[in-house]
């Protein structure tokens, strides 16, 4: 009877211990049940971001393309007002930008520097007024700012890049060019000149 009493106790402990075992597998089954759903869901969406970034990145590239066609063909004929000389510009698919010059093209490494100017005043010209586009009426923005373009220049380009700027007040009703050439003064409607004192201090003058 003794021994029987141990046996019975035995097996009592190890069938509390089995239950609870039990018990725990049971949650682990569920919790893995669940995991495997959140998974799952995980999964799908995961798939729906893919194909989304993959359709947004091919919709990007049509669009960027579009974008540097505009942008090149706007540059290139404010490019050809400026220089009198050059007419055709793309961008490549690095953004790099070259110029066409007897029915080559070249990266704009190879011209001048007066010349370089005259290419990124023109391209930087051609983005403000794509820009524009995006704001209530076409016109998001009213003023442009151009800091040191004809420091490179000589008198005849630097004359021509003035009247270019002149023939965009339509579009752009601020133009400000900044500039420490004194032949530029004049130039325009109004004329702001910044000097030192005696004292080393900024002195603003209207001219």
């Amino acid at each position: 009877m003794e021994a029987a009493r141990k046996v019975v106790s035995e097996r009592q402990v190890n069938h509390g211990i089995l239950l609870a075992a039990r018990e725990r597998l049971v949650e682990e089954a569920q919790r893995k049940e669940e995991l495997e759903k959140k998974a799952a869901l995980v999964g799908r969406r995961l798939e729906v971001v893919e194909v989304t970034r993959s359709l947004v990145n091919s919709f990007m590239d049509q669009v960027l393309i579009r974008v540097k066609n505009d942008i090149a063909r706007s540059a290139g004929e404010i490019l050809e007002e400026v220089s009198g000389k050059y007419s055709l510009l793309k961008i490549d698919d690095d953004f790099n930008i070259q110029v066409e010059d007897g029915g080559e093209w070249y990266p704009i490494s190879r011209y001048s520097g007066g010349e370089i100017d005259m290419i990124a005043v023109s391209v930087r010209v051609a983005i403000s007024e794509y820009l524009m586009r995006f704001g209530p009426d076409g016109e998001s923005y009213s003023f442009l700012i151009l800091d040191e373009v004809f420091g490179s220049q000589d008198q005849e380009h630097r004359e021509k890049m003035i009247q270019m700027l002149r023939s965009l007040e339509e579009r752009f009703p601020q133009i400000i060019a900044i500039s420490h050439i004194s032949d530029v003064q004049g130039q325009f409607d109004n004329t702001i000149l910044v000097v030192e004192d005696e004292l080393g201090n900024s002195k603003v003058e209207a001219i």
